[in-house]
């Protein structure tokens, strides 16, 4: 009887080992490749589904004569035997063209050497958004068994688009070398030449290949200028703030100022504190993403330490629209039982409840930013932060647009006053208008208003948005540090009993 079952199994061994070998139909190989790339017991190097369809699409059965055969997953499809090393013109759809010269098939003839010509949906495609794809196509290119370089005369795509202007380059999949999956664009090996409604890829090997178009990548010389901006933007307003926070404590020991003044310079210092650790956690994160090849510990705690720093930054700027509201618009009965504790208690509370609800999805790791050089080809800025889109969106971009929304509302009730006051004044008060405009540029910084230039990096403008973003953000503790020091001053002078024609004024603007 054991014998028996050893013999069924033999046989059931050979008869699947026989269906393996079998070659595939043409028109099955990506549902087949994408069903059992995972399996232990396909082949070496068919882990990957493309590599998969590079290798049975050459041993595939087209049927009945077809050359033109119906595939699953693949929007146009030319597979031909060929008997003689000519050179190969293919149509597809969407004006597509393909020309692969005869000296392409004379290399290493066989008889009956197979021309694959696929055009794929970039959805297939990881690690670039479908719309850097020119009509979201990539085009395969297969000649015979074996994958062919150096190739002694270019194959040459033509895709075609009725956009105008339109800026891109020819790239092809490249796989990363060993056994992981992952992969890139890149265009070694193949020129671009743009024509009116065309661009004409030559290429001296076979791949996939698609045109990626300019979707606002900037250029490698436009991000090390940006890098440079930031890196000393953050380290400025390190030392900015923390000369403010060493000078705050030492003030402190003087006596004390009014309820509603000293309320405001606990709120800047608050703010100015968020703002030393923002900076800090910044470029401890670029640092650290710089050093690690892969997500670390510390990569994740720092991505997560920024996180929660931007939030209390964008939560005490809210907070000092709160403030402002109950200066000018409610001025009267705004007394509140240990007010600067309450609001520390938000300020702080808020971002840290925020982060710590986060953690436990752990959506923290190595985040990368794109940019290209002259020959197109990307290379990645990294940094510790969030790698889930969906938290980026709720946590950062909608609080920071609810926070915009406030400041900004709260700026215009300030020009507004302004403007009144500016009215109902004198010849000398109206000439101070040069100094709210300077009142008006650093509140918007307390108020959280240059953030809201996040909002411009998109689009036709978003290098010179990208430029007015950083250095308006990068350099907002030097801001308000000057700020700080101007209040300083004001309420020096009028402690001192200088200025009295305009304490009324100053004070007002110093509460702020």
């Amino acid at each position: 009887m054991e014998q028996h079952l050893r013999l069924i199994l033999l046989l059931l061994f050979l008869f699947s080992s026989i269906i393996y070998t079998l070659p595939e139909p043409c028109n099955n190989v990506m549902p087949y490749c994408e069903a059992n790339k995972t399996l232990p017991w396909m082949r070496k190097g068919c882990r990957n589904s493309f590599r998969c369809y590079e290798e049975y699409i050459a041993t595939c059965t087209i049927g009945r004569g077809r050359t033109f055969p119906r595939i699953r997953g693949i929007l146009d499809a030319y597979i031909r035997d060929f008997d003689s090393a000519e050179e190969v013109t293919k149509d597809t759809i969407g004006g597509h063209s393909i020309h692969v010269p005869s000296r392409v098939m004379n290399r290493s003839w066989t008889p009956g050497k197979r021309v694959a010509v696929m055009l794929f949906n970039s959805t297939l495609f990881e690690g670039v958004n479908d719309s850097e794809f020119l009509g979201n196509h990539v085009i395969s290119v297969k000649v015979g068994h074996t994958s062919l370089h150096n190739l002694p005369e270019p194959v040459t795509l033509t895709f075609k688009h009725d956009q105008k202007d339109l800026l891109g380059s020819c790239k092809f999949w490249e796989e990363a070398k060993g056994t992981d999956n992952a992969g890139r664009w890149s265009t070694r090996g193949c020129s671009t030449n743009r024509t009116d409604g065309e661009f004409i890829c030559s290429c001296d090997h076979l791949s996939f290949f698609a045109v990626l178009v300019n979707t606002g990548n900037i250029s490698d010389a436009h991000a090390r200028s940006l890098s440079y901006i930031t890196y000393l933007g953050c380290g400025l307003s390190i030392l900015c703030t923390s000369i403010a926070i060493i000078m705050y404590i030492c003030m402190r020991r003087s006596p004390s100022k009014a309820g509603r003044e000293e309320h405001s310079m606990g709120l800047h210092l608050h703010l100015m504190g968020a703002l030393l650790l923002l900076h800090s956690c910044f470029l401890l994160s670029a640092w650290q993403a710089e050093r690690d090849k892969e997500d670390t510990r510390a990569c994740l705690a720092l991505g997560l330490l920024l996180h929660w720093a931007l939030l209390a930054t964008f939560t005490w700027m809210g907070l000092e629209s709160f403030h402002l509201y109950l200066l000018l618009v409610r001025v009267f009965n705004i007394y509140i039982r240990k007010y600067l504790l309450k609001l520390s208690f938000v300020g702080w509370g808020v971002p840290t409840i925020t982060v710590a609800i986060c953690a436990l999805i752990q959506p923290y790791g190595q985040h990368r930013f794109q940019s290209e050089d002259n020959t197109h080809t990307r290379t990645y800025t990294k940094i510790c932060w969030i790698r889930d889109t969906t938290v980026r969106l709720v946590t950062v971009t909608a609080y920071l647009s609810l926070v915009f929304l406030v400041g900004a509302a709260m700026l215009g009730i300030v020009v507004i006053k302004l403007r009144r006051k500016e009215h109902r004044g004198t010849a000398a008060q109206k000439r101070h208008i040069g100094r709210n405009c300077l009142t008006l540029l650093c509140l918007s910084c307390i108020l959280g208003v240059p953030w809201g230039l996040a909002f411009t990096t998109y689009g036709p403008l978003t290098l010179v948005g990208l430029y007015f973003f950083t250095i308006a953000n990068a350099f907002q503790g030097v801001y308000l540090f000057l700020w700080f020091l101007s209040l300083t001053y004001k309420s020096h002078a009028s402690s001192t009993g200088t200025n009295q024609s305009t304490r009324k004024t100053d004070i007002s603007l110093g509460q702020l």
